[in-house]
């Protein structure tokens, strides 16, 4: 990859890994579509405008599933004691 910017010393690097053939003629590297999709992704948890966690859920979880995940997050926990849930993202995005 260093190649294109900086020839003579991936050519010097390639030689000292040991390859005898110049880098020049390799192909360029592939890559894995698989390896790009992600199963889960990391939400922040915020309680009176802060942020207080973060939860990581899977791609396809439910809204239930995201927001019961963050009502158990260890450090939301003490903030929603008795508290219920006035704002949800669906509120947010409507007004």
């Amino acid at each position: 990859m260093l190649a294109p910017f900086a020839p003579h010393i991936s050519e010097e690097i390639w030689e000292r890994l040991g390859h005898h053939k110049s880098l020049t003629r390799r192909p360029w590297p592939s890559f894995d579509a698989a390896k790009l999709i992600e199963s889960t992704m990391e939400l922040p948890v915020q309680v009176n405008g802060k942020v207080r966690d973060k939860i990581t859920v899977a791609v396809d979880a439910s809204e239930e599933e995201i927001f019961a995940a963050a009502a158990a997050a260890e450090k939301v926990i003490p903030w929603m004691a008795g508290k219920r849930s006035q704002k949800t993202l669906r509120d947010q995005s409507a007004g």
